[in-house]
C-alpha cells in the first residue's frame, strides 16, 4: 500500500541473484517500459521502477483483484459465446493499443488475461505480463530464440521466421478457439511436437469440437 496515497498496488521483484544477470535485468526493465508505454485501460499499468539496497530490482503496477481467464477455463473448460465475445473484444483492444505503440506482446494466452469486476461489467479485462514483449522495429527477419507458450505461438515464429503484430493476432485466435471449444487447436506430446503442429497441421474446425 502506498503510504501517502493509501492506495493498494502490486510489486514485481527480481531476486538479487537473478538481477545480476544482465539479460534478465534488461528483460525485466523492458517489461516495465512496455506496459507503461502503452497506457491502455485494458493493460495493467506500471507506475514505477527501482532498486532496493539489497540488490533486488522491482516495478510497481496496479493491483488487480480478479482471476485469470486461464483459471476460468481450467474450472469451466469452455465459455459460452455471449460471455466470451466481450472478453475477446477487450483483449483485441489491448493488443491494438500495444501495436499502435510498436509493441508486440509475444505471450498472449489465457493466464495473461485478467478478469475483474468493474462497475456493472463482470469481465473487465487487463492484459498482463509483457515480459518477452518485442519492439516491432527490432524484430528482424528471424528470432534467435523462440520465447512464449507453444500452444499460442504463431507458425511463422515456430519456424523461426520472426514476428510482427500478426503473431499476437494468431495467439488471440487460439484463445478464441479455446474459450469456445474447451481445447487449444494444437497440443502435442511435448513443446517441439506442439510447435511442429502449429506449422504443419490445420486445426479441427470449431463446429466439429
Amino acid at each position: 500500500e502506498h503510504v501517502d496515497l493509501e492506495k493498494k498496488v502490486a510489486l514485481k521483484l527480481l531476486r538479487p541473484d537473478v538481477a545480476r544477470d544482465a539479460e534478465t535485468l534488461q528483460q525485466f526493465r523492458q517489461e516495465a517500459r512496455a506496459a507503461s508505454k502503452v497506457g491502455s485501460a485494458y493493460i495493467c499499468d506500471v507506475t514505477d521502477f527501482g532498486e532496493l539496497a539489497d540488490g533486488r530490482v522491482f516495478f510497481v503496477m496496479e493491483h488487480l483483484d480478479g482471476q485469470s481467464l486461464g483459471r476460468v477455463l481450467r474450472t469451466s473448460t469452455r465459455i459460452e459465446a455471449a460471455r466470451a465475445l466481450p472478453i475477446l473484444r477487450q483483449v483485441a483492444k489491448a493488443l491494438g493499443a500495444a501495436h499502435e505503440k510498436g509493441i508486440v506482446h509475444l505471450d498472449v494466452k489465457p493466464d495473461n488475461v485478467m478478469l475483474m469486476e468493474h462497475g456493472k461489467r463482470h469481465d473487465a479485462v487487463k492484459v498482463v505480463d509483457f515480459g518477452i514483449a518485442g519492439l516491432m522495429h527490432q524484430s528482424g527477419d528471424e528470432e534467435e530464440e523462440i520465447a512464449g507458450t507453444p500452444e499460442y505461438i504463431a507458425p511463422e515464429r515456430a519456424s523461426g521466421h520472426g514476428y510482427d503484430t500478426r503473431s499476437d493476432v494468431y495467439a488471440l485466435g487460439v484463445i478464441a478457439y479455446e474459450t469456445l471449444a474447451g481445447v487449444v487447436p494444437s497440443h502435442g506430446k511435448n513443446h517441439v511436437a506442439t510447435l511442429t503442429m502449429q506449422v504443419k497441421d490445420p486445426p479441427m474446425p470449431l463446429r466439429r469440437q
